[in-house]
């Protein structure tokens, strides 16, 4: 939804997107915790939810940094030849330079730019998304046959789910 946004959207497109965004966050962060946490025996549970944050947070910073990128370079080469150096470098020194210029075609550029760019790096940001999903469902497609496992005896009365823990573990690793 966010890639289809254009200078003339308004803003209740951008709060249905963003509101779309939060439900599928809020949907989705609980059960991948309880899916990371659940292939982790308990006596790691403290390395594992170090490791849970530790990737979130890591996660996130590459993904400002690439997004951020992919958007001022969008921005950059959309952006008329004819525009100032700094008003290529940025919509804030474009409009700005707009303001001080008068013109008005440099502000529709820019709008035009930023939005274009905008619209790129959402795109790009849902496929690293959908890219994630599907190595998820890879390597969690093991923890199906194993689930049976989990918290049953076996025939010799032991209670199983060790392999399981250890076959995630393998999984992540080799990821």
């Amino acid at each position: 939804m966010l890639s289809t946004l254009t200078k003339h959207s308004g803003w209740g497109v951008l709060a249905g997107a963003m509101g779309l965004m939060g439900a599928g966050s809020g949907l989705a962060m609980p059960v991948a915790m309880a899916a990371m946490m659940g292939a982790i025996p308990e006596e790691h549970a403290g390395v594992g939810s170090a490791l849970n944050d530790t990737i979130q947070q890591a996660g996130a910073a590459l993904g400002v940094a690439v997004l951020g990128a992919v958007l001022s370079s969008t921005f950059t080469s959309h952006m008329p030849r004819t525009a100032s150096a700094a008003a290529r470098h940025s919509v804030s020194d474009a409009l700005a330079t707009a303001g001080r210029t008068g013109d008005k075609t440099l502000v529709t550029a820019a709008h035009n730019a930023f939005t274009h760019a905008m619209s790129v790096s959402f795109l790009i940001g849902a496929a690293g998304v959908v890219g994630a999903a599907v190595l998820a469902l890879f390597l969690m497609r093991g923890g199906a046959d194993g689930a049976a496992a989990t918290g049953q005896e076996t025939a010799d009365g032991q209670t199983g789910g060790g392999d399981q823990d250890e076959s995630a573990m393998a999984r992540f690793a080799e990821a």
